[in-house]
């Protein structure tokens, strides 16, 4: 007997992932890449992701997608009208402080606060990605006046973080030039 029929029930869905770039040298903004797809079967008319801001780094709205604010301590970003097998995606922007500590790992999470309807699965809700903070050597650049055997680069370029950043086998500022 073919004539019966089952009614797909409509379910919200969302796979939230998250991509940074592996690596981000201190002072740059870091790009973070948010994504949200609707796995379910019904289509979803709005949904919230937040993150916490680890302390040092800052929100850069001027260049960060408009549909993401922050606080001092958390981005949010509203996503809209996202249907069955869509994803959707916004950009955000940090802020890396010029003092990170070189070769730290800025670790960063993204949530589901909320949706509109409600997720019935929550075991996707939240992605973790990480970043490599980088301290670029100094590079020397040409200069017009002649010196004999000093070397004159910027102690603003250095790293005062215990490496030799420019393979000279010196350590630190004011050794590491």
């Amino acid at each position: 007997d073919n004539d019966e029929f089952t009614p797909v029930v409509p379910v919200a869905d969302l796979l939230v992932t998250l991509d940074l770039s592996p690596q981000i040298n201190r002072g740059d903004n870091l790009p973070e890449t948010w994504g949200v797809q609707n796995i379910g079967t019904s289509t979803v008319t709005t949904a919230t992701l937040t993150q916490t801001i680890p302390a040092g780094l800052t929100f850069n709205a001027g260049i960060s997608n408009p549909a993401c604010t922050a606080t001092a301590t958390t981005v949010t970003c509203v996503i809209t009208n996202i249907a069955p097998a869509q994803t959707k995606t916004v950009v955000v922007f940090l802020t890396v402080p010029p003092t990170e500590t070189c070769a730290s790992v800025i670790s960063k999470t993204v949530n589901l606060l909320s949706s509109s309807p409600a997720d019935t699965v929550s075991g996707n809700n939240s992605a973790t990605d990480s970043s490599l903070v980088t301290c670029p050597a100094s590079s020397s650049s040409s200069s017009t006046s002649s010196s004999s055997s000093s070397s004159s680069s910027s102690p603003a370029a250095q790293c005062n973080d215990g490496i030799d950043n420019d393979n000279d086998g010196a350590t630190d500022f004011p050794a590491d030039f």
